[in-house]
């Protein structure tokens, strides 16, 4: 019977579905249309990592597999401040953060950090370089790199 059926209202469950429908098309929405943070900030005393680098230099290992950001060598400076390296897989650029109580400052970035594919040759010479000049030590193994990240790099 059709005019049974027109006559049927809508229920508790057809407006739920509804309105489920809108808070997700609104939640993808803004999750697509908001900017992602960037990499790198400026500071006052220069550039420090921010977004999916800092995220990396905070938690990653360098024998974790590689995201946006893949980490190299961990290690002391002179200053018994922990650094590494770091390599930026979209953009093509290289650098080493070193870790000042909350925050990771970026004393050498090499390469392109604006995206583009031109890189220049010598930047894992100057990274290695600045590594050498700046290592207090030995490198850290995989359980002292694991250690300082629990410790929160301090």
């Amino acid at each position: 019977d059709f005019t049974a059926r027109r006559a049927a209202k809508w229920s508790f469950r057809e407006y739920g579905a509804m309105a489920a429908s809108v808070a997700l098309g609104l939640v993808v929405g803004i999750g697509v249309l908001k900017p992602a943070t960037p990499m790198l900030t400026t500071a006052s005393n220069g550039l420090e990592a921010s977004g999916a680098l800092s995220h990396a230099l905070d938690t990653q290992l360098a024998s974790n597999e590689a995201g946006a950001v893949r980490i190299g060598v961990s290690f002391r400076n002179h200053d018994g401040a922990y650094c590494r390296t770091f390599d930026l897989t979209e953009g093509g650029a290289s650098g080493i953060a070193c870790r000042d109580t909350n925050r990771w400052n970026i004393p050498l970035l090499s390469g392109s950090a604006t995206g583009g594919e031109v890189r220049t040759a010598g930047a894992s010479t100057e990274i290695l370089n600045a590594v050498d000049a700046m290592i207090e030590g030995d490198a850290l193994d995989a359980t002292a790199e694991r250690t300082a990240r629990d410790a929160g790099w301090r």
